[in-house]
C-alpha cells in the first residue's frame, strides 16, 4: 500500500463508504479498518480466492432459481 496511484484506493474506498479486503505481507495502516484482512503475498493468495470462488459460483446460480 506504499506505490501510488494504488496506494490512494484504501482511503478512496473508505470515503466511499465500501468494505476494504487487504492481501499483504506485514501489517498496513488499514488494518483495523478492513473487513477482511490476509496474510500473504497476492500472488500466492489471489489465485487460491478464485478457485474457491469459481467453485462456489454454480452453487449460487442454482439458489437463485
Amino acid at each position: 500500500l506504499e506505490v501510488h496511484p494504488g496506494a490512494g484506493l484504501p482511503q478512496e474506498t473508505l470515503g466511499a463508504g465500501g468494505d476494504l479486503a487487504i492481501v499483504n505481507r506485514g501489517p498496513t495502516p488499514y488494518d483495523a479498518r478492513a473487513s477482511v484482512r490476509v496474510e500473504g503475498s497476492a500472488g500466492e493468495v489471489l489465485p487460491a480466492v478464485v478457485e474457491a470462488l469459481r467453485r462456489e459460483q454454480p452453487q449460487q446460480a442454482q439458489d437463485a432459481r
